[in-house]
Protein backbone atom coordinates (compact mmCIF):
# COMPACT_ATOMS: atom_id res chain seq x y z
CA UNK A 1 0.00 0.00 0.00
CA UNK A 2 2.77 2.47 0.90
CA UNK A 3 4.67 1.61 -2.26
CA UNK A 4 1.65 2.53 -4.36
CA UNK A 5 1.29 5.79 -2.43
CA UNK A 6 4.97 6.58 -2.95
CA UNK A 7 4.47 6.11 -6.67
CA UNK A 8 1.51 8.49 -6.50
CA UNK A 9 3.97 11.03 -5.05
CA UNK A 10 5.98 10.57 -8.24
CA UNK A 11 8.72 8.25 -7.01
CA UNK A 12 9.54 5.42 -9.39
CA UNK A 13 10.30 1.86 -8.33
CA UNK A 14 13.93 2.55 -9.24
CA UNK A 15 13.95 5.64 -7.01
CA UNK A 16 12.45 3.68 -4.13
CA UNK A 17 14.97 0.88 -4.63
CA UNK A 18 17.87 3.34 -4.61
CA UNK A 19 16.62 4.90 -1.37
CA UNK A 20 16.28 1.49 0.26
CA UNK A 21 19.46 -0.04 -1.12
CA UNK A 22 17.64 -2.91 -2.81
CA UNK A 23 17.05 -3.80 -6.45
CA UNK A 24 14.06 -2.55 -8.39
CA UNK A 25 12.74 -6.07 -8.89
CA UNK A 26 12.51 -6.53 -5.12
CA UNK A 27 10.40 -3.37 -4.83
CA UNK A 28 8.16 -4.63 -7.64
CA UNK A 29 7.79 -8.07 -6.02
CA UNK A 30 6.89 -6.54 -2.66
CA UNK A 31 4.36 -4.21 -4.30
CA UNK A 32 2.73 -7.06 -6.19
CA UNK A 33 2.67 -9.46 -3.24
CA UNK A 34 5.23 -11.91 -4.60
CA UNK A 35 7.45 -11.25 -1.58
CA UNK A 36 5.03 -11.56 1.30
CA UNK A 37 7.46 -11.13 4.21
CA UNK A 38 10.10 -8.54 3.30
CA UNK A 39 12.86 -7.87 5.79
CA UNK A 40 12.19 -5.54 8.69
CA UNK A 41 14.83 -3.12 7.40
CA UNK A 42 13.11 -2.89 4.02
CA UNK A 43 9.67 -2.37 5.54
CA UNK A 44 11.04 0.26 7.91
CA UNK A 45 12.80 1.99 5.02
CA UNK A 46 9.57 2.12 3.01
CA UNK A 47 7.74 3.54 6.03
CA UNK A 48 10.40 6.18 6.65
CA UNK A 49 10.50 7.18 2.97
CA UNK A 50 6.72 7.50 2.91
CA UNK A 51 6.66 9.73 5.98
CA UNK A 52 9.52 11.83 4.63
CA UNK A 53 7.62 12.38 1.37
CA UNK A 54 4.40 13.10 3.26
CA UNK A 55 6.19 15.73 5.34
CA UNK A 56 7.78 17.25 2.25
CA UNK A 57 4.39 17.43 0.56
CA UNK A 58 2.84 19.08 3.64
CA UNK A 59 5.62 21.67 3.73
CA UNK A 60 5.13 22.49 0.07
CA UNK A 61 1.37 22.82 0.60
CA UNK A 62 1.81 25.16 3.55
CA UNK A 63 4.04 27.49 1.52
CA UNK A 64 1.34 28.05 -1.11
Amino acid sequence: ELLKKLQEFGITEIGIAEELGVCQSAVNKIKNGVIKNPSYATVRGIDMLYHRMLSKRALLSSKD
